[in-house]
């Protein structure tokens, strides 16, 4: 039998674990602060628990009575030997299911009920109170809201969130963390009672009902609340962010637009996870064929009433994201502000690439649907005998393809370069950043930028198309896949490439966005 550490590797490399899909879907082991792909090697299969949603760990114990009697993780035989052999990883209808949806939808009905909340782990609101008063470093405090934990997943909010705590705690302030504590898609519209996890200054404390947190936050003195920022409400119970704001302290709140959640429950604008539909209007045809236009309409009320009741300041990473907002959402009565995350400091020029060699082209990201992986696959497949090109992927998942290098990829708050590094270690001469969903603020854009790549992108890319339309030498913004494939069929391309490092690639610094910094200037 395989060494935990083996097996781990062996997981870790072939992109079928995805820690974000393992965390949703099993609030405990979230809650328990411990590395999902350990737990999942240790004793998470034995339970059932699916690894993501492209292996489903009962399936292939039931259709593999030889692998169930012998003991061995059934996703490590699979990725030894089941493959090979030619062993379904799921349910056939499953499996097209999951090729025609992102994670998101995947889990849209599976995480649609809260789970029983042992009434043991409940915090009251007198050892909630105990526990901040303990645990708040500062006297001045901050109220933050996303919708999971930034300790343990990965992504831009977290990420965000994360530096936003150490630059509040830097400058004397400590931050306070709130998160719903079983995963939902939506928002919480009915009433009743809603469970919180509370983060103290990036340790978790406890997790609580609303009513305790209210009460909670109430008699929190001397302490004083600065400002509440909402970086994502999915999830979350409006009326919580409602009372705090009007209950705990005078402030007006900042509300954050990362996504495009507060238009559309389907916050990638797919319409049924497929098709760009830009968020058109209620009574359209698009969202009554839709799956999710009945649970929009139903947000779009909330949504309507919770902006018209508040003064918060609207936030959004860059002008596309906000204009768009401003069209699909923005009430008269509130402002709406452009807060890019990170900005780009030209520095220089780093030696381009020998022309002699093949263009070196990357797939900066997430092998995911909505992040155009599948049309990354069709674009290799179509170039295979093409000598004049070589395919690199860079992220922390693995795609799960022999065409392309894959470069294992974190960026951390501890390394918030790592990407821009991996780019200009491996020669990266073009991004290939073909996401199918209007991005409100890509940092795979700026990074990519910064490292010397020149960009193709398409034209329902949101921030990476608008970027590249005021800055054309930086980029193509193409219409579709048959534009792409004869693109690379020509010379066109390579000339583009060529003629953009004439004078050597050019280089940038990332400055990034300080909340706390912006203050003080």
């Amino acid at each position: 039998m395989l060494a935990k550490w083996k097996e781990y590797r062996i997981i870790k490399k072939s992109g079928l674990f995805d820690p974000a899909y393992y965390l949703l879907n099993n609030p405990d082991v979230r809650n328990a602060d411990v590395d999902p792909l350990s737990h999942f090697i240790k004793q998470g299969w034995k339970e059932g628990r699916q690894p993501s949603a492209i292996f489903d760990t009962n399936f292939y114990l039931q259709k593999n009575p030889d692998v169930n009697h012998s003991g061995i993780n059934p996703l490590i035989h699979y990725l030894k030997h089941g493959k090979k052999e030619g062993r379904a990883a799921k349910q056939i209808d499953q499996i097209a299911k999951t090729e025609n949806a992102n994670l998101f939808a995947a889990s849209f009905e599976a995480n649609n009920s809260t789970p029983i909340i042992t009434p043991d782990r409940i915090e009251s609101s007198k050892q909630l109170l105990d526990k901040l008063q303990q645990y708040l470093k500062y006297n001045d405090y901050i109220i933050s809201i996303s919708h999971d934990t930034y300790i343990n997943n990965i992504g831009g909010v977290q990420l965000m969130v994360s530096s936003e705590q150490s630059a509040a705690n830097a400058h004397g302030i400590s931050y306070l963390h709130l998160h719903p504590n079983t995963f939902k898609p939506t928002l919480v519209l009915e009433n009743g009672s809603f469970y919180i996890s509370v983060n103290c200054d990036g340790k978790n404390i406890g997790i609580i009902d609303d009513e305790g947190l209210l009460a909670a936050l109430k008699q929190l003195k001397p302490r004083k609340l600065m400002d509440v920022y909402i970086h994502h409400t999915m999830g979350f119970y409006l009326n919580v962010i409602y009372r705090i704001l009007n209950e705990i302290g005078d402030v007006k709140g900042r509300f954050w637009l990362h996504d495009n959640f507060s238009i559309c429950p389907s916050f990638y604008l797919l319409r049924n996870d497929v098709e760009y539909c830009g968020g058109p209007d209620i009574d359209s045809n698009a969202c009554l064929i839709c799956r999710y236009g009945e649970i929009r309409r139903k947000q779009q009320s909330a949504f309507k009433e919770f902006f018209s009741e508040t003064h918060m300041e609207v936030r959004a990473p860059s002008s596309f994201t906000l204009e768009l907002w401003k069209e699909k959402v923005l009430p008269e009565r509130l402002s709406g502000i452009v807060v890019p995350l990170l900005e780009l400091k030209w520095t220089g020029k780093m030696l381009p690439r020998n022309k002699k060699d093949p263009v070196r082209i990357g797939f900066v990201g997430f092998p995911v649907n909505h992040k155009g992986w599948p049309a990354w696959l069709r674009l290799m497949e179509k170039n295979a005998n093409d000598e004049r090109y070589k395919y690199y992927h860079l992220s922390s998942s693995y795609g799960n393809s022999d065409e392309c290098t894959w470069i294992n990829v974190a960026v951390s708050e501890k390394d918030r370069l790592a990407m821009v590094k991996a780019l200009q270690n491996n020669k990266i001469d073009i991004a290939f950043l073909w996401s199918l969903c209007p991005e409100s603020f890509s940092f795979t854009l700026h990074e990519s930028l910064a490292a010397g790549c020149y960009l193709i992108t398409n034209k329902n890319s949101g921030n990476i198309q608008d970027y590249l339309k005021k800055n054309p030498a930086r980029g193509l913004v193409l219409d579709n896949e048959q534009d792409l494939f004869k693109l690379f069929s020509g010379d066109e391309l390579i000339s583009y490439v060529n003629t953009y490092q004439k004078n050597g690639k050019p280089q940038a610094e990332l400055i990034f966005f300080n909340e706390f910094e912006e203050s003080e200037n």
